[in-house]
């Protein structure tokens, strides 16, 4: 059986990887290769695999214990711990709130953060991330309009284990099976995989956080601007420009989306510098510059407030 867990925390923000085919995802996904230090037979992290509208695939993968705090979740996001285990807590608690075992499942709601541990088995740590695009879950919402409703009036709590039955572990590998090919997928086919794991998901009763938090389209855009270049020196002028609108028109629209120009600025970069820690050998001072930080001192300092580690501590763990 495959266990899923349902988590809602309170933050603001918007998937920085998702149309972009950015590698620097959610929870970064793992490097090519395989995994160092661990049993061969454990499953081999591969590239990531984006099909824009749709979704974002990606593997995390980690070889010691890693503790992370403040993970923004831009999108409705499910995780599945293949090797491992997963540990969630609330804030800044110092006891899990609960365990995302090996087959276990986990789902988060948009603009939300996470406070996490990945613990590694003999065989390490591996998990597959599933960034959904907003205007898939709109979609999905769109066909099963009566069910989601009848999900989202019975299911008011924020965390919530259940125990599906198996067409959830197999709706879930058969989309895994799209990495088998060399060639992207065709986006109806990806669509199709996709809805049917949210599909399984929903009639099990589980998977109501995704249908949470309905898609700001000035958040969107905000985030399509800002990601595609994390490192500029942006302000409220150069923004209000380039979406041709006042200044004051800007903030009032992302004040009533519960967001604000300088966090979603700051989520982005130590989001981006996050992938980039964990996913490449790059130097600090060369990812601090990425990030939009003038010296590396700067962005460690920041990168150990968000977070919790230090770029040369979190990248130990890899």
């Amino acid at each position: 059986m495959v266990e899923v867990l349902l988590m809602r925390h309170g933050a603001a923000g918007v998937d920085a990887a998702l149309d972009t085919g950015s590698r620097t995802g959610l929870l970064p996904e793992a490097p090519r290769g395989t995994m160092r230090g661990v049993n061969t037979d454990a499953p081999t992290p591969r590239p990531a695999l984006s099909v824009p509208g749709v979704f974002h695939l990606s593997h995390h993968r980690a070889s010691l214990p890693q503790r992370i705090r403040r993970v923004p979740v831009f999108r409705p996001l499910l995780i599945r711990v293949a090797v491992g285990t997963k540990r969630l807590f609330a804030g800044a608690g110092l006891l899990p709130t609960c365990e995302v075992p090996a087959g276990g499942i986990a789902a988060f709601a948009a603009r939300t953060e996470i406070d996490l541990m990945n613990v590694p088995s003999q065989q390490g740590y591996l998990a597959e991330v599933l960034n959904i695009a907003p205007e898939a879950v709109e979609a999905f919402r769109g066909r099963y309009g009566p069910q989601v409703r009848a999900l989202l009036d019975t299911r008011t709590d924020t965390s919530a284990p259940v125990v599906p039955a198996p067409a959830l572990a197999s709706a879930w590998q058969h989309l895994l099976e799209l990495w088998q090919h060399d060639q992207p997928p065709q986006p109806d086919i990806a669509r199709h995989r996709l809805e049917e794991v949210l599909l399984s998901l929903v009639l099990q009763g589980a998977g109501h956080v995704l249908f949470l938090n309905r898609h700001d389209a000035w958040s969107e855009r905000l985030r399509a601007i800002l990601q595609a270049a994390p490192a500029a020196k942006w302000s409220a002028a150069d923004i209000a420009e380039r979406l041709h609108c006042s200044e004051a028109t800007l903030r009032r629209h992302l004040a009533s989306e519960g967001t604000h120009l300088r966090e979603m600025l700051d989520a982005i970069r130590m989001n981006t510098g996050l992938g980039l820690v964990l996913n490449t050998q790059r130097r600090v001072e060369d990812i601090a510059l990425a990030c939009g930080y003038d010296s590396a001192s700067r962005f460690s300092i920041r990168f150990r407030q968000r977070f919790g580690a230090s770029p040369t501590e979190m990248r130990a763990t890899r």
